[in-house]
């Protein structure tokens, strides 16, 4: 693994922007959100929890992430996440 990748569930993947929130886009665990511009404020899209995010836990390098806090967590070249989905059935 180069020093330009992370790991998500033991799978090598590139860092990207650097953030979880890009992590867990490109595993459709969330979708961006769609912003509208302003004359005062230029349009910035957000990634929010999609529907398909309940039940849904992560952790970067062992350490759970609170949901609240997917939005603003910073990776690191060679961090290692983990995403764990919930269902139900036997």
């Amino acid at each position: 693994m180069n020093a330009l990748c992370l790991r998500v569930n033991g799978a090598a993947r590139p860092l990207g922007d650097g953030t979880l929130a890009a992590v867990l886009e490109a595993e459709a665990v969330i979708t961006p959100s769609v912003s509208t511009p302003s004359v005062s404020t230029p349009s910035v899209s957000t990634p929010s929890v999609s529907s398909g995010a309940r039940g849904v836990a992560v952790a970067v390098n062992g350490q759970v992430v609170p949901r609240h806090a997917w939005n603003t967590t910073r990776l690191s070249a060679g961090d290692e996440v983990e995403i764990v989905k919930l269902f139900a059935g036997g």
